[in-house]
């Protein structure tokens, strides 16, 4: 398997966390100081990739339910 780009660690990690505590995405991004510690153009791509995966999740989400 290939090794993560930090910004796909980040995007990753901050998802996983927001789902293992009940969390927006937006603000598990802005409380990881994670998210300034890497290049702004990594970062940014990291925020914008974590939270389209997350309204993604959300649509797929309530999709399934109207359905069940």
């Amino acid at each position: 398997m290939s090794k993560l780009s930090p910004a796909r660690k980040l995007a990753l990690d901050v998802l996983m966390e927001a789902d293992r505590r009940g969390m927006y995405a937006r603000d598990v991004l802005s409380s990881r100081a994670s998210a300034k510690a890497i290049d702004q153009r990594d970062s940014a791509f990291a925020a914008r990739l974590a939270l389209g995966v997350a309204a993604t999740q959300g649509i797929f989400g309530r999709t399934a339910r109207s359905v069940s």
